[in-house]
């Protein structure tokens, strides 16, 4: 159970992070540059919140049985 929350909120943050810099580089560093949605980086920081968001769920959903 300690193990997926755990997990699952890594993955959350790290994703959340990753797409925060993207947004920057985005937005600051590199406004004329490719779309965000261009990038491969911004699918990987996608998948990776959903797996975080789905393992939590699953702990979530284990303390209700």
């Amino acid at each position: 159970m300690h193990l997926f929350g755990s997990l699952g909120l890594i993955l959350i943050t790290t994703g959340f992070l990753f797409a925060a810099y993207l947004g920057y580089d985005k937005i600051i560093l590199n406004p004329g540059g490719r779309l965000i949605t261009e990038r491969p980086e911004f699918y990987i920081s996608l998948v990776t919140m959903i797996i975080g968001v789905s393992s939590s769920q699953w702990v979530l959903l284990e303390n209700l049985c």
